[in-house]
């Protein structure tokens, strides 16, 4: 911005508000899949543990005989799968840490919006420290 024609303040403030909302609802949206993902790896592992250990201890908890086990087998690895899956999805997309940046980013833009409210710092302080948080997190606000 400071490249730039100087900007009102209510110029700025919107554009200080848009960001804040995207980074809000990026944390929104992050959350939600952390929290999908975390809750399927561990439903599909606890049942698939589950499954496999009555099979183990009980035999085939659905039929009897080979399909019994076979069935069994299938639940248990369809489950692992889905396990694998869900965490791999998890680490590849890099969830928690972009979880965390844009949690991050909103906290910087909120300190922003309330330096703003109580005047405690210069006007080009705070345009600087803006510019500073739109480079940082380029990722959430583009």
């Amino acid at each position: 911005m400071s490249s730039q024609a100087p900007v009102s303040q209510t110029s700025f403030l919107q554009h200080l508000n848009d960001s804040l909302v995207r980074a809000q609802r990026t944390a929104a949206n992050f959350r939600r899949l952390n929290t999908s993902l975390v809750l399927t790896s561990l439903f599909s592992s606890a049942m698939g543990t589950m499954i496999t250990g009555l099979t183990v201890a009980n035999g085939p908890i659905i039929g009897t005989g080979v399909p019994g086990w076979r069935v069994s087998c299938i639940l248990g690895a369809v489950l692992a799968f889905l396990t694998t899956i869900s965490v791999g999805l998890s680490q590849q997309l890099r969830v928690s840490e972009r979880l965390a940046n844009s949690q991050a980013c909103t906290g910087r833009l909120r300190a922003l919006e309330l330096i703003l409210s109580t005047q405690s710092r210069s006007w080009e302080s705070v345009v600087n420290d803006y510019e500073a948080v739109l480079r940082e997190f380029a990722d959430i606000l583009n």
